[in-house]
């Protein structure tokens, strides 16, 4: 379970290294592109599909956090932020109702 949620709260980090790389060639450009493409629903909180699970990994890891602590992350630190919050909330309701 502990590998899982490493591996989990460093996508969003990886996917982020990746795309703000420097030494862009033709073909890293196109792969870029396709990461962008197909990753998509983890970096983008206006996707449709939008995942939010990965971003709420990463602020909740110490070790990963500060990548959604910049401007350019923003919208995926308050994505997070919901994503935990709504949890956390229906949780507790949760523990209401079956409390009654």
């Amino acid at each position: 379970m502990q590998t899982d949620s490493f591996a989990l709260s460093n996508v969003i980090p990886v996917l982020i290294d990746l795309s703000v790389s420097t030494n862009v060639t033709n073909l890293s450009r196109s792969l870029l592109q396709s990461l962008k493409t197909r990753f998509d629903i983890l970096l983008n909180p206006s996707n449709e599909h939008f995942d939010p699970i990965p971003s709420a990994a990463c602020l909740l890891d110490p070790l990963v956090d500060t990548i959604l602590m910049t401007p350019e992350t923003a919208e995926l630190l308050t994505a997070a932020k919901q994503f935990i919050v709504s949890t956390c909330d229906f949780a507790i309701e949760s523990v209401f109702i079956s409390a009654k």
